[in-house]
């Protein structure tokens, strides 16, 4: 796996990987981590294009981090 980027965010790590042919474009915060696998031939645009996307995505990858933390203190709470 190669690291080619990572995209500042005040509150995520946003880093883009290759390996066996597909970009992951990986979006972490505190234990929590979401990753859109994407095959390298339908990014024409290399890391510009995947910035992009990540720009795209980031508010709502943002807002499922914060259902993931909800659940996970709900399943704790009840143990």
């Amino acid at each position: 796996m190669r690291t080619l980027a990572q995209f500042p965010h005040p509150i995520m790590r946003i880093t883009v990987t290759l390996w066996n042919g597909k970009y992951a474009l990986r979006f972490e915060a505190d234990r929590y981590e979401q990753v859109f696998k994407v095959p390298e031939e339908s990014v024409t645009g290399g890391v510009d294009e995947l910035e992009k996307r990540a720009r795209a995505l980031q508010e709502q990858v943002l807002l499922r981090f914060v259902e993931m933390r909800k659940e996970w203190t709900a399943i704790e709470s009840e143990s």
